[in-house]
């Protein structure tokens, strides 16, 4: 008896505590300059990781430089064109 009472007083209490929704996952503005960055930073991150795990020190580094320089153009203009996003891609996952 004491179990499904306690049962029941959990059961209210789960009851009655707000559920908040989850927040919508934004996808990043990539004409944002600053979410095109991080979009970056997280490929070369990620990549250089990976690469580097599987003993690909050269390749990481190849893919270092390319996505390197795809954040330079971005600083440069402020919004990477997509051509230097793409081709940072490209070089990294041949």
């Amino acid at each position: 008896m004491k179990f499904c009472a306690f049962l029941l007083a959990a059961a209210i209490s789960i009851a009655v505590v707000p559920t908040r929704a989850a927040a919508p996952i934004e996808e990043p503005d990539y004409n944002h300059p600053e979410d095109a960055l991080m979009a970056i930073q997280d490929l070369q991150t990620v990549v250089g990781v990976l690469a580097r795990e599987r003993g690909l020190q050269g390749y990481a580094d190849q893919c270092d430089l390319a996505v390197r320089d795809a954040e330079t153009h971005a600083m440069i203009y402020g919004v990477p064109e997509r051509a230097d996003l793409r081709r940072g891609w490209t070089i990294c996952y041949r």
